[in-house]
């Protein structure tokens, strides 16, 4: 910020957190949707062919959330109140905040990813975060583990990722961001 802005009459304004619960909230449609196999439910009721199959709950289910800032944490409540177990990461480790049950620095980001059900990126944009998500951390994950990026496109391999969802080393993936925007027609995203 220049020193004539700091001077002038302008007020300056934020929008940090006006997004957060919306966020979080798109966070928590996209786990339901993969977690109440809404896509299964649909092709059944296309087919008009209706089969009996057990639905998980997000109870006792472990949500990691990479990049726990303001939008993460939001996210850590929702999941919270579904009873799931919340490990927060973020580049410095911090004390419990009352809705983590766990909160690790970056450093530790393929020690709990093991533990993911379900894991969403919250990431800035940052030289730190480029790639942070490619196949070597998608080979830790469960096999039912779902990705959702709400963070920036760029913190994921989207090559990898496309693999990673094409040999089911992970379930699914939500994505609200790309390292491209538009989504160019040829992804195969």
């Amino acid at each position: 910020m220049t020193e004539e802005f700091k001077a002038s009459p302008v007020p300056l304004t934020s929008s940090r957190g006006a997004y957060n619960e919306s966020l979080a909230e798109y966070c928590l449609a996209a786990i339901l949707y993969f977690n109440k196999k809404i896509l299964q439910l649909e092709r059944q009721k296309q087919m008009k062919n209706y089969q009996a199959f057990l639905m998980p709950t997000l109870y006792q289910s472990t949500l990691v959330v990479l990049g726990y800032g303001s939008i993460g944490k939001s996210v850590a409540k929702i999941g919270k109140s579904f009873g799931m177990r919340v490990i927060g990461v973020k580049r410095t480790a911090a004390e419990l905040d009352g809705v983590a049950d766990e909160i690790v620095d970056t450093s530790k980001l393929n020690e709990v990813l093991p533990f993911a059900d379900f894991l969403v990126m919250a990431t800035p944009n940052h030289p730190t975060t480029y790639n942070l998500m490619s196949a070597p951390q998608f080979s830790l994950m469960k096999r039912s583990a779902v990705l959702v990026n709400i963070g920036r496109g760029s913190s994921i391999n989207e090559d990898d990722l496309v693999d990673a969802l094409n040999n089911e080393v992970i379930a699914g993936a939500a994505l609200d961001v790309f390292k491209v925007e538009p989504l160019p027609e040829s992804s195969p995203l």
